[in-house]
């Protein structure tokens, strides 16, 4: 729902400035290319790219620069020990005014948090795979057992926190089963009957579709020479 934002708070993107290429600025020219070779807009190799730049949030959460940031929420990743630079990382989580982390255990991470949030485990919740990028294929994982104790998911933290916000039209599900079935809606099948049934395959490629599509850039040619990176005012060409 990319489109839902306002491009002033696009603008805002910790990143975008220096650190384009992943960021909404610097995908902003893929999407009419990437909708015209594979159908939609947001095929993943646009839809990664809208983050926040690791290195320019730290720098924002210490330096208040180019704006404060304030609260850090962290899903099962244990972040001071996840990226470089451990020092500046520490310092950026000293400075918040609150740190959430959901996690299975305490992590050097979750020793820095004001609350520690209990998550499920991977056999405590059922999940699809998604394998596009590498394997083609979707696969379903069925939940084996419920979570124990208030272990919650991923999926009820975000949910609750956006209804608790007033964002209940986004996020319509009562659950995660349903939340599935809207996934799975346009294979005709939902989550439980995708279980049995097990896998998805995306269609076979074919043989030279660029022939009648191009390449999804700005040309539509394999470009040695980044026509976006000119524009961005970087440099174009690859360098050692």
């Amino acid at each position: 729902m990319h489109d839902v934002i306002p491009q002033a708070q696009k603008d805002k993107q910790l990143g975008s400035d220096k650190h384009p290429a992943f960021t909404y600025r610097g995908t902003a020219p893929l999407k009419e290319p990437t909708e015209r070779v594979w159908g939609q807009a947001y095929a993943d190799i646009v839809m990664g790219s809208y983050m926040a730049n690791p290195s320019a949030t730290f720098r924002a959460m210490a330096y208040a620069d180019p704006y404060p940031v304030k609260a850090f929420f962290v899903l099962g990743n244990n972040a001071l020990m996840s990226y470089a630079n451990m020092q500046l990382i520490y310092e950026a989580m000293m400075k918040q005014d609150l740190i959430v982390v959901q996690e299975h255990m305490k992590t050097p991470t979750a020793q820095l948090a004001d609350y520690i949030l209990p998550g499920d485990s991977w056999l405590e919740r059922p999940n699809l795979f998604d394998y596009f990028e590498w394997h083609s294929m979707l696969r379903p994982s069925e939940q084996a057992m419920q979570p124990p104790g208030e272990c919650r998911s991923t999926f009820e933290f975000w949910s609750d926190l956006g209804n608790r916000m007033g964002f209940k039209e986004y996020f319509p599900w009562e659950t995660i089963e349903e939340f599935y079935d809207y996934r799975l809606s346009k294979s005709g099948m939902s989550f439980q009957e995708f279980c049995e049934k097990y896998e998805l395959h995306i269609p076979k490629a074919k043989f030279k579709k660029y022939e009648e599509t191009g390449f999804a850039t700005p040309t539509g040619k394999v470009e040695l020479y980044s026509t976006i990176q000119d524009d961005l005012g970087f440099d174009p060409l690859p360098y050692f």
